[in-house]
């Protein structure tokens, strides 16, 4: 595994596409993809010297994603190597942004990501404004480099939906946040799509992250076929958990 880093505002890696990252398909599944984003953000934030211990023990800060949206080109496949990158195009209001990239080794962009993010009080979960926050200093936003995913909004969601279901959150789901792991929505998005996953091939998706949801508890998932695609939300003890769209392949 190779790692280069331009300045402090750029973060990339190169990594194998392993086979327990892929789906049926032996494509990347879903929530590879936010775990290889997860972990890539890690990455440069421990390279600029904010690593997640240091934020939450000695600063009592951490990062929640409120919302993320994915433009899948192409999935890579099992032994594929990619190249995996991350920078910050800049703050809006309480909100900065994170993009992510994952290209071939010929440099093809295969999927671009941009999530929201905001930055809480590690105990009290009370939102902090970045101005008042010295750790981003370390931050050199990078506007200069385009993706070619839009900033994440507020999904639209049906009236109506088609499908009930109800999912326990297991330990295995939980991080060291001690809720549900943001990679795990991906995985209900596909284990609950109406008709099932087989033949459809996803091309964006997006996903809002609206409250915790803790071991033990049961989310009920609410799900809706359309003709541009499948909506989802998450309901967790009577409050809004998740929301989701994804959009097919074909139906653009």
């Amino acid at each position: 595994m190779r790692m280069g880093l331009q300045g402090m505002g750029f973060y990339s890696d190169r990594m194998i596409i392993r086979s327990y990252d892929i789906d049926q398909s032996r494509q990347l599944r879903l929530s590879s993809l936010l775990k290889i984003q997860q972990e890539i953000g890690e990455l440069h934030l421990r390279a600029i010297g904010l690593p997640h211990d240091f934020m939450v023990d000695e600063l009592g800060l951490a990062f929640v994603f409120t919302r993320l949206n994915s433009v899948i080109y192409r999935r890579p496949r099992m032994g594929e190597e990619v190249k995996a990158s991350t920078w910050c195009p800049g703050v809006r209001g309480l909100t900065f942004y994170r993009c992510y990239r994952l290209e071939d080794k010929e440099g093809n962009i295969l999927i671009d990501s941009m999530a929201s993010v905001v930055t809480v009080d590690a105990k009290e979960h009370k939102i902090k404004r970045p101005e008042s926050i010295p750790c981003f200093s370390e931050f050199e936003y990078r506007p200069d480099i385009a993706s070619t995913c839009q900033k994440p909004e507020k999904i639209k969601l049906p009236d109506t939906f088609d499908a009930e279901f109800t999912r326990q959150v297991m330990y295995s789901d939980t991080d060291f946040n001690m809720h549900l792991n943001n990679t795990v929505y991906a995985d209900i998005i596909c284990d609950y799509m109406p008709g099932g996953m087989a033949g459809k091939e996803i091309g964006f998706f997006s996903l809002s992250f609206i409250s915790e949801a803790r071991e033990g508890q049961v989310l009920k998932i609410l799900a809706a076929k359309r003709d541009e695609g499948a909506y989802f939300a998450g309901e967790c003890e009577g409050r809004r958990c998740f929301e989701a769209f994804c959009r097919f392949k074909g139906s653009e």
